[in-house]
Formats: structure tokens, C-alpha cells, sequence
């Protein structure tokens, strides 16, 4: 159970965000997962594509730093790959990224199914799911950002 002061300061929080009013919210707070004292950082954003939604990360305090999947190889990613999961993981859409990395709509489009096809992912959010799985994102930052060491050389 949930103390209510916390639900109504997170509801209104959610609520500014899906409004429009705040484009994400950051925040860390105790007593979130029942049955544990252990503090969690949610993080809270608008997900543009490929309908308005909001995307809701929630991080456990102390968690190790993510690694990649068990059985799984090591994906490294050029430069623009990293760029546009990024984006991808901001919720930013096609014409979104197009205009910010200037390339075509056709160019971004192309790169984020690969992407997709390489974790093998069926959409722009289970990209972005398994990309945190994989260790891909830093799952303690926000904007997301791909880690270093998996960029290629």
C-alpha cells in the first residue's frame, strides 16, 4: 500500500506530464514497492511514437549497473546508431530525429529497424526495453544515453 500523500503527489505529477504542462519528471522516493524500505527513482516522460503515451521507468536504488543479457553477445553501435536509440528512448519520432540529426525521415526510419532487427525487437518500445536489458542505455541517466563502452571503435 502506497502512504496516499505520496499516490497524490505522483498522480499529479503523471498527470502535469500527460498534460503537457512538464515534458518529464525525476524523482526518488521510499516506501513506493510494497513490503521493502528500499528507495526507487522514477522517471517519467512524454513517449511521442507512435501514439502519445507516457513512458514510466522505474529504477530500484543500488541496482548494479546494468549488463548485457545472459547468452547474449556484445552489441556495440556506430556513433549515429547511438544517436537515434537515444532518441528512440526520449520518444522522439522519425521527423523528430530526421530534423535533429539531419537525415531523412526514409534514413532514420531504415536505421531503427535494424536496430530492431539486431535485439530483436518487434517495436520502438521493446527497442527500448531490450536496448536497457541489453545494457545498451545507462539506465541511470535521463535523457537516456548509450554507454560508452558499447560504442564501436
Amino acid at each position: 500500500m502506497v502512504d496516499p500523500r505520496l499516490a497524490e503527489v505522483l498522480r499529479a505529477r503523471l498527470i502535469r506530464v500527460a498534460q503537457g504542462r512538464e515534458r518529464r519528471f525525476r524523482g526518488t522516493f521510499t516506501g513506493l514497492v510494497p513490503a521493502s524500505g528500499n528507495a526507487v527513482t522514477l522517471v517519467a516522460s512524454i513517449w511521442r511514437a507512435p501514439a502519445p503515451a507516457i513512458l514510466l521507468i522505474v529504477l530500484p536504488e543500488g541496482a548494479p549497473a546494468a549488463g548485457p543479457a545472459p547468452g547474449a553477445g556484445p552489441i556495440s553501435l556506430t556513433d549515429l546508431e547511438a544517436r537515434i536509440l537515444q532518441g528512440v528512448a526520449r520518444g522522439l519520432s522519425s521527423a523528430d530525429l530526421a530534423s535533429e540529426l539531419y537525415l531523412s525521415r526514409q534514413g532514420i526510419d531504415y536505421h531503427v529497424v535494424r536496430l530492431q532487427r539486431r535485439v530483436k525487437a518487434k517495436n520502438r518500445a521493446e527497442l527500448v526495453s531490450r536496448a536497457y536489458t541489453a545494457g545498451l542505455l545507462d539506465p541511470g541517466n535521463w535523457p537516456p544515453r548509450v554507454l560508452a563502452a558499447r560504442h564501436a571503435s
